[in-house]
């Protein structure tokens, strides 16, 4: 107990120190991370790297971290034991060049520094990332771990992140996006030591030099994703997975009140010979929806999905890297692709988010068909995140919720059960640049049980 006293004030004298000797001091909203979907003993992966500020030609440097306890799990046994961490995370940003470390220590409970995270095979590693540019400009290059990878409009692949199961089990994956204007692709790789799952799509915008209204947005685009090995056993043959398809941008409306664009996809599954004999594969899934904008702050998706029973919509998404693969005798996702391509599955996709002043956000999402043979619909996801400037300056509160299977109001409001994942953060700002934050965590094993783990930690930036 006293071993865990001294090393908790020694961690708090060295971030004292670090920000005491810090020049100039920077608050952002994201000192509060974003929630992603995580599984019990697992940890959200580091700040999510992205455009929080206006590019300039001059270097700037900035240092992010934090210090607290957290859960590891060993991948051979299973075990789960407690830690102590540090975590830092410098980052050079010169115009439109990035580059960020993730440097992270683990103390156990008699003050061990954790080894086996500190040898040369895991330098690459600490690569937070490296990265030229930003999402959507016209040349985009990415190394390291990324939490969202979604190609067209997410009927193949929405939400996919390879930090899933980070810190066990850390990947540096790689993108790389050109937008020619005319045309383009954009492309990613999961993890570059070993070709797991990587996948792009090409589009082409044939007006796109016209001074036509709304004709330059018009566009065609193909997309496939493969899933090379997800056993992650290269005896296994015949175990691919892969998804393609293509889609089509129209825009009916582009003004300042309201705009609207339709879009139209189409997606087919390929399954290896392991899962399903060939004349029971191939299943498809089509969808028509409307997406745009509704004044300021204000954004919208609806989306009508027709999908055949042996088709899985986003059969990439944020919970991929658990589902990919079988554990303790559950069923990998492949093999729960259903043998028929009947009934056919109907019904909506609904996406909807309001930032207030960059200083509220909330967004939600709805999903439901009326054929639902594995009980996870209606499926609703929230996130709501509430910036310090509301709160006195003093706090900050994040709030996520996921919830499968609600059929009623009342299944709606119960949290505890099999179907349920709830995040929350709230943040109590002792200086502008160090926070204690409370982590409120509930999810469900693989038997259903739901599991909950509370924890603190303290996060700091100069």
């Amino acid at each position: 107990m006293r071993k865990k006293l001294i090393l908790g004030i020694l961690l708090l004298l060295l971030g004292i120190i670090i920000f005491s000797s810090a020049d100039q001091t920077y608050v952002y909203a994201e000192e509060i991370e974003s929630p992603y979907p995580e599984t019990e003993g697992q940890e959200v992966s580091p700040r999510e790297e992205g455009p929080t500020r206006k590019e300039s030609k001059k270097a700037s440097f900035d240092m992010y971290g934090r210090f607290g306890t957290v859960i590891l799990t060993d991948l051979e046994t299973g075990d789960q034991k407690i830690y102590n961490k540090l975590s830092l995370q410098p980052e050079l940003t010169i115009g439109k060049f990035g580059f960020g470390l993730n440097l992270e220590f683990y103390f156990d409970e008699n003050s061990n520094l954790r080894k086996e995270d500190w040898t040369w095979s895991k330098t690459i590693e600490k690569i937070w990332y490296a990265r030229y540019g930003h999402k959507y400009e016209p040349v985009y290059v990415y190394l390291g771990g990324f939490r969202d990878v979604t190609l067209g409009h997410g009927l193949i692949i929405a939400h996919y992140t390879n930090m899933l199961r980070y810190p066990d089990i850390k990947k540096i994956g790689f993108e790389l996006d050109l937008d020619m204007g005319t045309h383009g692709f954009e492309s990613f790789l999961s993890n570059i030591g070993r070709v797991e799952i990587y996948g792009g799509r090409v589009y082409y915008r044939p007006f796109y030099n016209s001074h036509l209204p709304l004709l330059p947005r018009l566009g065609v685009g193909f997309t496939c994703v493969t899933d090379q090995d997800p056993d992650a056993k290269r005896s296994t043959k015949d175990d691919q997975v892969t998804v393609f398809g293509g889609d089509l941008d129209l825009p009916l409306l582009e003004h300042p009140v309201i705009s609207i664009l339709s879009y139209i996809d189409f997606a087919q599954m390929s399954l290896g010979k392991k899962y399903t004999p060939p004349s029971l594969d191939g299943g498809k899934g089509w969808a028509l929806g409307f997406m745009g904008g509704i004044l300021v702050g204000v954004s919208y998706r609806l989306e009508f999905r027709r999908l055949e029973n042996n088709f899985i919509p986003s059969y990439f998404n944020s919970y991929y890297e658990v589902d990919r693969k079988e554990v303790d005798g559950k069923k990998d996702k492949a093999s729960g692709v259903p043998g028929t391509r009947k009934p056919i599955k109907m019904g909506p996709y609904v996406e909807l988010a309001y930032n207030i002043l960059n200083r509220i956000t909330l967004s939600a999402s709805f999903e439901n068909y009326n054929h639902d043979p594995t009980n996870i619909y209606p499926h609703l996801r929230a996130t709501m995140r509430v910036h310090p400037s509301l709160l006195m300056n003093k706090f900050s509160l994040l709030f996520s919720y996921d919830k499968r299977n609600a059929d009623t109001w009342e299944d709606l409001i119960k949290v505890k059960g099999p179907n349920s994942i709830l995040t929350m953060e709230v943040g109590y700002h002792v200086a502008p640049h160090i926070a204690l934050v409370i982590i409120h965590r509930q999810t469900f094993d693989a038997n259903g049980k739901p599991t909950k783990r509370t924890t603190m930690e303290c996060r700091v930036h100069f």
